[in-house]
């Protein structure tokens, strides 16, 4: 379960960091 919480988290924050790029 944690394993997938984290995944569930370096997705979620690379989700932002790529829309953060991709609007500058």
């Amino acid at each position: 379960c944690i394993l997938s919480l984290i995944i569930f988290l370096i997705r979620y924050k690379y989700e932002i960091i790529n829309f953060r790029v991709n609007k500058k």
